[in-house]
Order: structure tokens, then sequence, then C-alpha cells
């Protein structure tokens, strides 16, 4: 009897991390999927600038007599689609490079930290759990954030070209890029977390499933949350300097070219840092952060017994992101049909409308995994204080919910539709030196 049950725990596991792993491989193919169609957008140098259709089904000559007038004014000239294409070129060309060679001497920082952590963390010497761990967790982040830097890099000089001709265009490569660059850093984070979670599971868990084989499990796989916070480090400060830097030697180099990319290199410094600082400074703390939560409700659960003996449970964090990408699809399909972009306030209102519809399809599906994943009571060790999925479902509701609404206030506080930058960009009898800055409310 207990031979068929643990055989039916060891199948529904194994669903589970099926589940997880088709979750990862589904956000790599919708990434894979959105870069082709960015990357499909020809950025070719012309002796001849002729307007070229919005999408492949669309013949901008079969246009209005309107649409038509407003597509030559809009369309580049030869000269200046050129200087477009050989910009575009030249900072993703510098700006992969930079990356390479910092996490060039990035890996050495990763290598060096690496051999304290086997030195000191390890049980023994002959072992590498933790270490591999925390390496597999830095390679993955690199790799993530490079991928990541490269699908921006394409996409920048492609939404300057479609947003000259209409604004859904640029509007729509923004966000294709965007989803590109999300997903591939999330799902790769998932497949390998979980395939390190199940293979790490059936090393150190033996059949008895002692409380101690758990702690154990859990050190070693916090390496992974370890090694993407390095890079993550390493990601955001890197590329804030140099864009810094270059800043500075741009102001102090001012002249009548000072934004000319053709004569002053600075400007293109400028592109690179900021390419870099923003896309894989924030790619990279994505990254980490989504680590770096895994392995601490991992932690806190090596507190309660009954919790860690449950079949699934350890999973649940993990499947909470697995789902959050399906449920991210199924958002981006449905905030697609209640709201278009055709204008600047359609496509402000469609940016709004993302973070809600995500909310609202991703509260059952936390419903459902905190009553499937969890046991029915969650006793803590040494504590008198029982837990029930009941009460985990209103605090990951809050989590939620409470994301949403502070981004509310972030947009009601930065945006220059509303009261607090209204008041901050009218005119004002006072000097602007002294002026009230409610946005840094």
């Amino acid at each position: 009897v207990h031979g068929i049950y643990f055989q039916k725990m060891l199948n529904i596991e194994i669903w589970v991390v099926l589940l997880s792993v088709f979750s990862a491989l589904l956000g790599l193919a919708f990434a894979i999927y959105n870069f082709a169609k960015v990357a499909a957008i020809k950025m070719q140098k012309s002796k001849v600038s002729q307007p070229e259709p919005e999408s492949d089904d669309e013949d901008p000559y079969r246009m209005s007599l309107a649409e038509q007038k407003f597509f030559r004014e809009a369309t580049l000239s030869s000269d200046d689609y050129n200087r477009l294409v050989d910009s575009g070129q030249t900072i993703s060309l510098c700006a992969l490079k930079y990356l390479l060679y910092e996490y060039l001497f990035v890996a050495l920082c990763v290598i060096l930290f690496g051999f304290f952590i086997w030195f000191l963390v390890e049980k023994s010497q002959a072992t590498f759990w933790v270490t591999g761990a925390y390496f597999i967790g830095a390679v993955t982040c690199m790799i993530a954030s490079f991928i990541g830097l490269y699908c921006a890099v394409t996409a920048n000089s492609r939404v300057v070209k479609r947003s000259r001709r209409k604004l859904k265009g640029g509007f729509n490569t923004t966000l294709r890029a965007g989803y590109a660059v999300g997903f591939t850093i999330l799902s790769l984070g998932v497949l390998t977390f979980s395939i390190m979670i199940s293979s790490y599971k059936s090393h150190f868990i033996s059949s008895e499933k002692k409380s101690g084989d758990f702690g154990a499990l859990f050190l070693a796989l916090t390496g992974y949350a370890l090694g993407a916070t390095v890079i993550a480090l390493f990601g955001r400060v890197g590329g804030g300097i140099f864009a810094k830097a270059a800043d500075v030697g741009l102001d102090l180099t001012a002249t009548k070219d000072v934004e000319n990319m053709e004569t002053n290199a600075g400007v293109v410094a400028d592109f690179v840092g900021d390419n870099v600082g923003d896309i894989v400074g924030s790619g990279t703390d994505f990254f980490a952060s989504f680590a770096e939560s895994v392995s601490a409700c991992l932690i806190l659960s090596n507190s309660a017994t009954n919790l860690i003996l449950h079949p699934v449970a350890m999973y649940y964090p993990i499947l909470i992101f697995a789902t959050g990408i399906i449920a991210s699809i199924l958002t981006v399909a449905i905030a697609s049909r209640i709201t278009h972009h055709e204008n600047k306030e359609q496509a402000q209102r469609f940016l709004q409308n993302l973070p809600f519809v995500g909310a609202l399809v991703m509260s059952p599906v936390l419903l459902a995994l905190c009553y499937y994943c969890l046991p029915a009571e969650i006793h803590f060790d040494g504590e008198h204080y029982v837990s029930t999925p009941g009460q985990i479902f209103v605090c990951s509701l809050s989590g939620l919910w409470g994301g949403y609404v502070i981004g509310l206030c972030s947009e009601f506080y930065t945006s220059h539709d509303y009261y607090p930058c209204l008041l901050y960009t009218s005119p004002s009898p006072r000097d602007l030196s002294t002026s009230r800055m409610p946005s840094s409310a």
C-alpha cells in the first residue's frame, strides 16, 4: 500500500515538473515568434527611399489619397534612412560588444567567488552541489540578459522606422520587442530552476524523507539565486556607470555637433550605456528577483515539516511563475481584443489595461494553486500557529493587487496627464530652482 501511494505521489510530481517545463517552452516559443516579427522588418540601405508595406499583406499604393500624402511626407529620405540604418547597426554592435567584454571580466569574478563557495560552503570538497547551482544561475542570467539586449538593439531602429509612418506600427514593434525580452528571461529561469529542483531532489531526498535532507536541498538551491544576484549587480552598475561617464564626457566636449554620431563618439557611447544600463540592468534584476523569491520560499518552508513532505508543495513558488507565463500570454490576447491602439490615448489605455487584465486572470490561478499544491493545514515546527491554503491565498492575492495599486500610484505621480506633473510643468511665477516637485512624492 505504501509503495502504491509513493508511486502515485511520484506521478503527480512528474506532471507538475512537466507543467513547469511546458510553460517555459511555451514562453520561449512566444518570445521567438514576437522577435521574428520584429526582425522581419527590413533595415537595408537603399539609394531611393520608397515606402514599404506596414505588414506583409498591406499595400501602401492602395491607400486613399490623404493616406498616401501623409505616407510620402512621413517617409524618410534616402540619406536620413541610410543614417538610421548605420546608427542602428553601430549602436547594436557596440552594445553587444560592450556587454560581451563586460561579462568576460565578470566571469573572472564569478569563478573566483565560486571557489570560495566551494571551499567554505560545500560539506565536502568532493561535492559541487552549491557551487554548481551558483554557476548555473550565473550563466543562465548572463545568457538571458544577452539575448534580451540583442532583442532590444535589434528593435531600436525598426521602432523608429515604423513610428515615422504610423503610431500603431511603432507601438506594435515596441510591444513585440518587450514581449521577446520579458518572456525569454522568465522562461529560461523557470526552465532551469524547475529542472534543478527535480534533479537535486532525487539526489538529496532519501526514501525516509528526513527534515535534514530538505534543509541541505534548499541550501544547495540558494546557490542558483546567489549566482543570478552577482550578475544582476554587475549588470545594473556596469551599464549605469558607463552611461553616466558618457553623459559627463559628452557635456565636457559640447560643440555644435554634440549630437552628431558621425563626428562625436560620445553620442554612441551614451546610447550604448542607455541600452546596457536599462535593458541588461532591468533584465538581470528581474531574473535575480525571480530566483531570490523562489529560494526564499523554499528556505522558509523548511520550518514546516508537513509542508515539505507534501509531494508538490516544493514546486508551489515555481508554479506561480510557470502558470504566470501562460496567464501573461492570455492577458496579451485579451487586452489586444478589448483595446486598440491607433492613437496615443488608445496606446496609453492599452498599457493601463495590461496589468489589470493580468491581475484578473492570475487571481483564480493563485486560488487553484494554493488548494492543489498545499496541505489542508500547515504546522510550523516549535510554533502553535497553523496556516491554511486560504490564508496563503489571501496573502498572495494582496501582493498581486497591491503591486497593481502601486503601479497606479506611480503613474499618477509621474505621468504628464495627471495633476502632480501638470502642476510642475505649468508656468510658475517663481524661479524653477525653488518650485516644488510634487512628482517626487
